[in-house]
């Protein structure tokens, strides 16, 4: 019953546009006839008696199907542009030329020709006048509605794509974007209108901007070479509770989709202003895919990420291991949005105490283990070293001794840089725990390694 009812609201709607199609046809078979009485009056070398109105409406028809493929091609008058008045323009010259030859050669009517010059011109005027009502219209309708309810917004820049950002903000109300103005680096751009919009200032003055004008979202629609920079403008909007999204490169080049696909949010790309490092893990992805990994830590910074990468590889599972619920049901949750829902295996665990960990290893049997999990805020650790030394080390010590007894492959420990000359506690745990892999990696046939990594940007710790 509720699909014959979306059926019949879809039928009605698609019968609503085809009749609002007509109804357009109609008008400019109207447009064009009358263009061409009117056009008579005009002349002083043509009358009514020597072409009647037979032969305007004869006429008027065969213009009418001259101008069809351009018609056909339009979807909505609200969206004119300079290519369809360039197209009528052809057209009508297309016509007027067959025309007068005609008259030359067979019709032999007395000032026809100056009639068909006035008649072109009019029939010009007529039908992009009508499509350029409607966009007026249409403009100042939309802008009333982003006036009265769209997010109070911010374009970083006067390019011409900040210009064709405002002009489809003005046409697009579904978007629900009010433009407030420009912010631009040059101050002899401040003060100009651009698009209907006035640029009201520049960077230096963004943070008073944005407080004066209750802005909600910045956008930022230039390339911001300065990573600095950048970063300076994000905690100044950051502050002031300003969303900050940049145009998406499909807004760039086409300035077309919706509202999610126009813009993006800022990434640590943006802010390093170089490109990302590409990594061939083609041998990695061999060696896992449908293997069973070990994930401990698996809801943290580095962790989470390890999961992400792991997943692309097409693993048999992932036994993700976290002793903080919500760290673990936000990592599930991006799992199951991203269809590994059936790979992943989120526990709830502590990896102090053996036994649970023995039956985990037990029942899953994993070839790969990646040990993530650790205390590594240093100024926590060092007010907290008995937790400290036996979250880092009894942990490391207790997932070692079951990996060996369950047959792991290959046991990675996450490392960091500090444990290199150590002169804080967290770096000498860090340290101890590369020197028992050291020892389990002497006396086992198995693979056990380590790898350091320096601070990680956008990580917690």
């Amino acid at each position: 019953m509720f699909k014959l009812f979306t059926h019949i609201k879809n039928s009605k709607k698609i019968s609503l546009r085809h009749r609002l199609v007509d109804v357009r046809r109609f008008a400019d078979f109207c447009a064009i006839f009358a263009s061409g009485i009117f056009s008579v009056f005009l002349s002083r070398d043509v009358s009514f008696s020597s072409l009647g109105i037979l032969k305007l409406a004869l006429i008027a028809m065969v213009q009418f199907l001259t101008f069809m493929p351009v018609v056909f091609r339009e979807r909505f008058w609200r969206n004119v542009s300079a290519y369809e008045a360039v197209k009528f323009f052809h057209a009508s010259a297309i016509f007027a030329s067959c025309l007068a030859t005609i008259n030359i050669f067979f019709l032999h009517i007395p000032g026809f020709s100056s009639w068909i010059v006035i008649d072109t011109v009019m029939v010009l005027f007529a039908l992009c006048g009508m499509r350029l009502t409607r966009r007026i219209l249409f403009e100042v309708r939309s802008s009333r509605i982003n006036q009265a309810a769209g997010r109070a917004t911010l374009i970083y820049g006067t390019g011409v794509a900040a210009q064709s950002l405002a002009t489809r903000f003005a046409g697009d109300p579904s978007l629900g974007i009010r433009l407030v103005g420009f912010v631009d680096d040059d101050r002899a751009q401040v003060g100009r209108v651009e698009k209907g919009v006035r640029v009201l200032g520049t960077s230096a003055d963004l943070p008073t901007l944005l407080k004066t004008h209750g802005i909600q979202q910045l956008i930022l629609a230039k390339t911001m070479k300065d990573g600095e920079r950048l970063k300076s403008i994000l905690q100044e909007a950051h502050g002031l509770k300003v969303q900050t999204r940049i145009l998406s490169d499909l807004g760039l080049k086409k300035n077309e989709g919706d509202g999610a696909e126009l813009f993006r949010d800022v990434n640590l790309q943006d802010l390093l202003q170089r490109p990302r490092v590409q990594v061939d893990l083609t041998p990695t992805a061999k060696m896992i895919a449908d293997g069973v990994v070990l994930v401990s830590g698996a809801g943290g910074s580095i962790g989470s990420e390890l999961v992400r990468q792991i997943a692309k590889m097409e693993p048999e599972k992932i036994v993700a291991l976290d002793h903080s619920e919500f760290n673990l049901y936000e990592i599930e949750s991006e799992m199951k949005k991203s269809g590994y829902a059936g790979t992943f295996i989120p526990i709830l665990s502590d990896l102090k105490e053996p036994k649970l960990l023995a039956r985990i290893m037990d029942t899953y049997r994993p070839q790969f283990v990646f040990h993530a999990a650790a205390y590594k805020h240093v100024h926590l650790v060092e007010m907290n070293a008995s937790a400290a030394i036996i979250n880092n080390i009894q942990t490391l010590k207790n997932l070692i001794e079951c990996s060996i007894r369950s047959g792991v492959e290959n046991f990675v420990l996450i490392s960091t840089d500090k444990a290199v000359n150590p002169k804080g506690l967290m770096g000498c745990t860090k340290r101890a725990c590369e020197l028992m892999i050291s020892q389990a990696a002497a006396q086992s046939e198995k693979r056990f390694c380590s790898v350091r990594f320096g601070n990680v940007l956008g990580s917690s710790g």
